[in-house]
């Protein structure tokens, strides 16, 4: 009943850090998408990594080129270096699909913008509004006729 923790503003904090926690020792790709230059770690099923379920070695196939991958527990691959979808394969059973996409440190770098107002490149020389739809006059009388009647009778029950 003493508690502050209630009227913290650091419970959504606190929940994304244990999900993510939780997410990093549970087996299989925490990700699908990484960039390039950055290392892909994952966890094998309980069992898998040990040196009696080596029979099967794991590797990693991408554009039809297979590289061996070393079988722990927790496997780690280093900095890829080519863009496109990989497959981590145990044997002939796909263990996981992930995506290696590029990342430019330049363009992403927001730190050197500024507000301002950028003028349009093609100049439009529209002054008036163009009633395309042949209903629209009727729709507008309607609407017009609508506003008559309510105000005809707010008028009648205004009086008596």
């Amino acid at each position: 009943a003493r508690t502050m923790a209630s009227s913290s503003s650091d419970w959504p904090i606190l929940l994304t850090n244990l999900v993510e926690l939780r997410r990093e020792s549970l087996p299989g790709l925490a990700r699908w998408n990484y960039r390039l230059g950055e290392d892909v770690r994952f966890r094998l099923f309980e069992g898998e990594g040990d040196g009696s379920a080596a029979a099967s070695s794991l590797s990693l196939v991408h554009d039809g080129k297979t590289k061996p991958i070393a079988r722990t527990s927790l496997v780690e691959l280093p900095a890829l270096d080519e863009t496109g979808v990989y497959e981590v394969k145990d044997g002939e059973k796909s263990v996981g699909r992930f995506a290696v996409n590029f990342f430019d440190a330049e363009e992403s770098d927001l730190r050197n913008l500024v507000p301002g107002r950028r003028e349009s490149k093609t100049q439009t020389t529209a002054g008036s509004i163009a009633l395309d739809n042949p209903y629209s006059w009727l729709i507008l009388i309607a609407l017009l006729f609508i506003l008559v009647a309510v105000l005809a009778d707010w008028f009648v029950l205004k009086r008596s």
